[in-house]
């Protein structure tokens, strides 16, 4: 199973790219602590995921083809 995984304004940064694709993780929680692994900066951060265009706030099954955006905080006017 893969999953694309894109990283927005700072958070492209910590990984030095907008996009990876990452295989064999099935939630959202064992996704997190893989990225936390592969790039340790990240846990310091504060961001949002979504999966397939959807805020998730809890922990989710992926699917083969999902795609998680991890999106930094950011406010409107």
């Amino acid at each position: 199973m893969k999953v694309k995984v894109l990283f927005f304004g700072s958070l492209a940064e910590h990984v030095s790219s907008c996009s990876i694709d990452i295989e064999n993780v099935f939630d959202l929680e064992a996704l997190k602590n893989h990225l936390y692994t592969l790039y340790p900066s990240l846990s310091s951060s504060k961001f949002s995921i979504s999966v397939n265009k959807k805020f998730e706030h809890q922990n989710v099954k992926l699917q083969h083809g999902d795609e998680i955006a991890c999106l930094p905080p950011f406010s409107g006017g």
